[in-house]
């Protein structure tokens, strides 16, 4: 059974002065399957940041469906949860204590403390954990954010463009860190990016959405051992992704409110 399943969604923003709908993602149909790590990029705009909301039920589609292990996903879950590019932490709290707020179904405080501190230390921050988040560079802001949505032990994790605010060799270094975590617990990851070498570097498979109205315009499948690949081989995957990119586009989905999808 797979883990996520997108079938045939449509979603639209309605704006109500106006009296249009502008479709954001249209029959949209994506399979994500156990433990793979699935990269989606595409031009801006294209619904890559409301694809990502659906599946963790933040929000609905006016049209189709989403599954979670077979079951219809109708709001926010534990399993499915989200690194968003913003840090979302407590300022007032203690890196310690930020990542222990996550973990209330822990009845025992030395339990959740024990498993705060050891995902502090997966992602390198233990000598941190009585800092306050002013105290912190973004990077290490947003390791916090990681160790905090992993000490959750979700079954998917969801990451809106994490890194996307930081330099690139801070960002580099956050991307071999994930690529770590990901080997080391094999979960299920989501991933959006802008990035087609940070694509590249994670993903198991790349997804590619057209411009607005969003639909899958192009997948690439990558073998875990991509480290096997010579040089030219992935130069040869990322022409052919950017080369994709470059023409795939769709007619702005905007529609008279009343009017059906087609």
């Amino acid at each position: 059974m797979a883990v996520i399943e997108v079938n045939n969604v449509w979603k639209a923003y309605c704006d109500r002065k106006k009296e249009t709908a502008t479709i954001v993602l249209k029959d949209l149909s994506l399979t994500i399957e156990e433990n793979e790590f699935v990269c989606v990029i595409g031009p801006s705009g294209c619904g890559k940041t409301t694809l990502l909301n659906l599946i963790a039920g933040f929000e609905k589609p006016q049209r189709g469906e989403i599954l979670y292990r077979g079951e219809k996903i109708t709001g926010p879950s534990v399993n499915r949860a989200v690194v968003f590019q913003e840090y979302s932490l407590f300022p007032w709290l203690s890196v310690l204590k930020n990542v222990e707020f996550s973990l209330k179904k822990y009845a025992n405080k030395k339990e959740r403390t024990a498993v705060a501190k050891k995902y502090l230390e997966m992602v390198g921050l233990s000598e941190f954990m009585d800092y306050r988040p002013s105290d912190l560079s973004g990077g290490m802001k947003q390791r916090v954010a990681i160790a905090r949505t992993l000490a959750m032990e979700p079954d998917v994790l969801l990451m809106d463009e994490p890194f996307s605010s930081l330099d690139e060799q801070t960002r580099s270094k956050l991307d071999n860190e994930i690529l770590d975590i990901w080997l080391k617990n094999k979960k299920t990851f989501l991933y959006i990016t802008h990035n087609i070498d940070e694509a590249l570097l994670l993903g198991t498979r790349i997804v590619m959405l057209s411009t607005t109205p969003g639909t899958v315009a192009g997948e690439w499948l990558l073998p875990e051992g991509k480290k096997n690949l010579s040089s030219e081989e992935l130069v040869a995957i990322k022409n052919d992704i950017m080369k994709k990119l470059q023409t795939c586009s769709c007619t702005a989905g905007v529609i008279q409110m009343g009017d059906t999808y087609e």
